[in-house]
């Protein structure tokens, strides 16, 4: 996809928002807050638009973006070019691990009946494509591509992608995503 896709998808048209050959470099939320600061005598007060939140993502290189929810909400972006390799990429980049030694993985374990031979896994936990265990939402979790109805429908217009067209405009978008990042006072690393 080109940047003329991208502006039409982000302008209603519908369809997947699929980068080929674009640098994908984050996710970031902002969100606007009624701010005093010194104007004389008496403070002045303004709207402020900040980046709040950095969302975990993983770039495979090409295809769709792909949108990542859990009950209790956004948790990450990525991008692959099947359903079937984002949820590898969310099992693999995306989900906490879960160290084997954890004492309340371990209770799980227990009063389930799993073991580490059999290889099963109690609820709430999975394995992922690189053998390592994850934790994954009891009360469900979705995974979708990323279009404009998407942006529409969670209300989520604070939400920017930084997406970046050619090397001297990539580089400025890199720039502006590590500043933004820097900047939220919320951040969910992996």
């Amino acid at each position: 996809m080109n940047e003329e896709r991208a502006k039409a998808i982000l302008a209603g048209e519908p369809g997947p928002l699929i980068l080929d050959g674009e640098d994908f470099y984050g996710v970031v939320a902002y969100r606007e807050r009624y701010v005093a600061y010194s104007g004389g005598d008496h403070p002045q007060y303004t709207w402020v638009n900040e980046p709040w939140f950095s969302y975990r993502h993983h770039d495979e290189g090409w295809g769709p973006l792909w949108v990542y929810e859990e009950a209790d909400g956004l948790v990450g972006f990525v991008r692959a070019q099947s359903e079937h390799e984002a949820w590898e990429c969310v099992t693999d980049e995306i989900l906490d691990k879960v160290d084997w030694d954890d004492e309340t993985f371990q209770e799980c374990l227990k009063d389930a009946g799993c073991t580490e031979e059999n290889g099963e896994m109690p609820e709430g936990y999975t394995w992922n494509s690189s053998g390592e265990v994850v934790s994954e939402c009891l009360n469900g979790s979705q995974l979708q591509l990323l279009t404009h109805e998407w942006f529409e429908r969670s209300g989520r217009e604070g939400v920017r992608l930084f997406v970046g067209y050619g090397d001297e405009h990539s580089e400025r978008v890199e720039k502006e995503y590590q500043e933004a990042k820097a900047k939220c006072s919320l951040t969910r690393s992996v």
